[in-house]
């Protein structure tokens, strides 16, 4: 049995250590105001958009890869998921993009609660709210749009709504980023 005494000098390092942790930590909250943190590892999110991605024609996309962020979106969606899909293969992506869900926890699922194709990075939560849930920001180019352009998903009571070409553009820049303009992703599979 081996033993180690611990002198003051490496107790010392060790609250620093955590201390250095902690400010990390609280620095990533800050950046985000706390409303969101990456959930790209978790295997139940993983589980879930393996199933509602596989396609019955083609099977799977080997090369999707996704972006995961958990967001507090409002009073009814606290732990929502935000998750940017993309790939080589132009299943996910247009020339306007690639598309986005917003999942909300459903026992050991998840429940979809918006669909949106043609959506860029960077995504932000705006100040704004529609029927209790904040707007999300994203980017909107391609597809014949000249001048790529901000514009927010907006909750309808249900779901945040999927087309892309009737929102309005968001007039709030001050919403912290989610998931921001450069991001890659993870491979899926």
């Amino acid at each position: 049995m081996m033993s180690c005494t611990l002198g003051k000098g490496s107790m010392i390092r060790r609250h620093m250590s955590f201390a250095g942790l902690f400010l990390a930590a609280y620095y990533v909250l800050l950046a985000t105001n706390g409303f969101a943190q990456s959930v790209t590892s978790d295997d139940r999110l993983k589980v879930f958009l393996r199933k509602y991605l596989a396609d019955p024609q083609t099977g799977i996309i080997k090369t999707t890869r996704y972006v995961a962020v958990s967001a507090n979106l409002g009073d009814s969606a606290k732990d929502a998921v935000i998750v940017y899909i993309s790939d080589y293969e132009g299943m996910w992506c247009g020339s306007g993009g690639c598309t986005t869900l917003v999942l909300k926890p459903k026992g050991a699922s998840y429940e979809i609660i918006g669909d949106t194709p043609a959506t860029r990075p960077p995504f932000r939560i705006l100040r704004s709210r529609t029927n209790g849930m904040h707007d999300i920001g994203y980017l909107r180019c391609g597809g014949g749009i000249v001048r790529c352009y901000e514009t927010a998903l907006r909750f309808n009571g249900r779901r945040y709504k999927g087309n892309p070409t009737v929102h309005p553009v968001a007039q709030d820049d001050n919403g912290p980023t989610l998931i921001p303009a450069d991001a890659k992703g993870e491979p899926l599979y």
